[in-house]
């Protein structure tokens, strides 16, 4: 019989660890890349031109290139086919 309970608790303990090791393991959320892709889009949308310099996108959110252009995308932005330095919204970008 103490056999028996032994082995229980071992296989719950068993799972509780994996259970809790695959939820420290997940992914969290980026709030900050969150609040980058807003402040992005928001300033893309308020733009009066169609297409925004990145180096001014870049500094608004103080990302290096890269990242901004990740966020941009993430955000719905494409850069300029002929001028990888221009971004704007594709929505905006499609008449072009």
């Amino acid at each position: 019989m103490w056999v028996a309970i032994s082995a229980g608790i071992g296989a719950v303990a068993s799972l509780a660890t994996t259970v809790v090791g695959s939820l420290l393991k997940r992914p969290r959320p980026d709030y900050f890349d969150e609040i980058a892709k807003k402040v992005l889009l928001r300033q893309l949308k308020r733009s009066s031109s169609k297409w925004n310099k990145l180096s001014e996108l870049r500094n608004t959110v103080g990302l290096s290139n890269e990242e901004t252009k990740q966020i941009l995308l993430m955000a719905g932005a494409v850069g300029k086919k002929d001028d990888p330095t221009l971004w704007g919204l594709e929505k905006r970008a499609e008449t072009d």
